[in-house]
């Protein structure tokens, strides 16, 4: 059996460049977001908008997940070590389940109070209405940009919760064009739309947080990455010229690496060190064939016994 094990100057290389690109990121997230909730809880309280003073606090939830993002990237970053001799990319992944714990518990307030708003039909005519729609859309905008700024980082260095974090953006941007929607209708006299709007906004945020948690719990109880990546990392071992089959072949999830465990047949007539050959070869060409591979155990088995 054989075991890859990363190259620490290169490990801690690409930690730091990562971790200069998320601080950036989430410094420019936290600043934007921070001033959206401002924005938008003025604006919501000066006008009376339900929807928009939901949206505020939306935002303001995104404040705190900018910061738990940056802290989560710091310790998931670092190296190996005697305690955590798989690295510390759990730390990300229980991060990205806060964070979408988090989207859950918004999403409930903002939806008990909104229902709460219609039943006791607490809605009321608007003041300053048409600066609220300026100001949903623009949070549109600001927060599209959000989205593929922190969605292209995390993908440029590997960092899923940069990604979870980016969606969070995203369904900003989508619980915006619902408030946006509510203050138009709320501005022309159906002030019962923007509680409505407020109903929307929840319900898109819980979808999101749901659709995020699952993802990092399945990662945190060691879930197994996509058949179809499965099938790809197949293929690339059964191609390494000596190997002559592939089997009981598994990949799972450490923060934003992957670990690949399989067994390699080769044939039975070869020494150790020639099969020590292949089994490094196959390593070598899962390893540089996908960025996200960080580890390969290979067990070699020799074919037909």
């Amino acid at each position: 059996m054989h075991q890859h094990a990363p190259t620490p100057d290169l490990t801690t290389a690409q930690a730091a460049a990562g971790l200069a690109v998320a601080t950036r990121v989430n410094l420019v997230s936290a600043a934007v977001n921070g001033g959206l909730a401002l924005l938008k809880g003025v604006v919501g309280w000066l006008s009376g908008s339900q929807a928009l003073l939901a949206d505020a606090l939306h935002s303001a939830q995104d404040v705190l997940s900018d910061a738990l993002t940056y802290l989560a990237m710091r310790i998931g970053r670092q190296p190996a070590d005697h305690n955590h001799p798989y690295g510390h990319g759990k730390f990300e992944t229980f991060s990205s389940l806060l964070l979408a714990l988090l989207l859950v518990g918004g999403a409930f307030y903002i939806i008990f109070d909104a229902v709460d708003a219609l039943w006791q039909g607490r809605s009321a005519p608007l003041t300053l209405g048409w600066a609220g729609v300026v100001v949903a859309a623009f949070s549109i905008v600001a927060n599209e940009f959000l989205f593929f700024y922190s969605k292209r980082a995390g993908e440029a260095i590997q960092a899923p919760i940069l990604i979870v974090n980016a969606w969070h953006d995203r369904m900003d941007s989508l619980s915006s064009a619902v408030v946006l929607v509510g203050l138009v209708a709320a501005s022309l006299g159906y002030v019962w739309v923007d509680s409505v709007a407020a109903v929307g906004v929840g319900v898109l945020v819980c979808w999101m947080g749901l659709k995020l948690g699952k993802e990092a719990f399945d990662e945190l109880v060691e879930g197994a990455v996509g058949a179809e990546l499965l099938t790809q990392y197949q293929a690339v071992a059964l191609a390494v010229p000596g190997v002559q089959g592939v089997h009981n072949l598994r990949a799972r999830k450490v923060g934003h690496r992957v670990v690949v465990d399989l067994h390699v047949d080769v044939a039975p007539q070869l020494t150790i060190a020639a099969a020590h050959v292949i089994g490094d070869a196959v390593e070598a060409a899962l390893i540089q064939g996908f960025t996200e591979v960080d580890e390969v155990l290979v067990h070699l088995d020799p074919a037909g016994v």
